[in-house]
């Protein structure tokens, strides 16, 4: 998915009908193994494919420190259930 356009974590969640919870952990996973990165674009964090630069790389709790990003509670229609 994310090697054919950057994603938001909301993305991914609705793509693969994950609770936002999972979707963090496999994000945070990734992000650590380097294989995927994130970059702040619009006021969202995106995730990409591939790891690139240590520099390029955000940690995924410094990605939403450094811009003081607080994710949103979705509401159940968001997210396809109570």
């Amino acid at each position: 998915m994310l090697q054919r356009r950057p994603c938001t974590a909301q993305d991914i969640g609705k793509a693969f009908n994950m609770h936002p919870n999972e979707v963090s952990k496999h994000l945070g996973k990734l992000l650590e193994d380097k294989r995927i990165r994130a970059q702040v674009a619009n006021h969202q964090l995106y995730y990409l494919a591939g790891g690139g630069e240590a520099s390029d790389l955000y940690n995924h709790e410094q990605a939403h420190e450094e811009k003081a990003i607080t994710p949103a509670r979705p509401s159940s229609d968001q997210w396809g259930g109570a």
